[in-house]
C-alpha cells in the first residue's frame, strides 16, 4: 500500500517493532520521525504515526504535526505504545 506511510518515534525499540508490524501488514514504507522529509509525505493518502505513551500523550506527535501539518493528508492515524494510566483502559 504505497499510499500509506508509517512514521514512528521510538526510544526503546518497542514502538519501532509495532510500527514495523503495521508497515509489513500494509506493505508500505516505514520511516523514523528523525528522518522524515516533506517529500516523504507528498502523494500519500494515509500517514500512520506511532510513539510512546507519556501520560495520555503520544511522544513527538505535537512536534511532528507542527512541522509537517501543511504536507499531511486528510487521514492521520495515531497509535501509542506503552502502559496507559490507571482508569483509562476502558475496563
Amino acid at each position: 500500500m504505497e499510499q500509506a506511510l508509517v512514521v514512528y518515534a521510538s526510544e526503546t525499540g518497542f514502538t519501532q517493532r509495532f510500527a514495523l508490524g503495521i508497515a509489513q501488514a500494509l506493505h508500505c514504507e516505514l520511516i523514523d520521525v528523525q528522518f522524515v522529509t516533506t517529500a516523504d509525505l507528498q502523494k500519500r493518502k494515509i500517514i500512520i504515526y506511532g510513539g510512546h505513551l507519556v501520560g495520555e500523550k503520544v511522544l513527538g506527535l505535537k512536534a511532528f504535526y507542527r512541522e509537517f501539518h501543511q504536507s499531511l493528508p486528510d487521514q492521520l492515524i495515531v497509535f501509542g505504545s506503552g502502559i496507559s494510566p490507571t482508569g483509562t483502559s476502558g475496563n
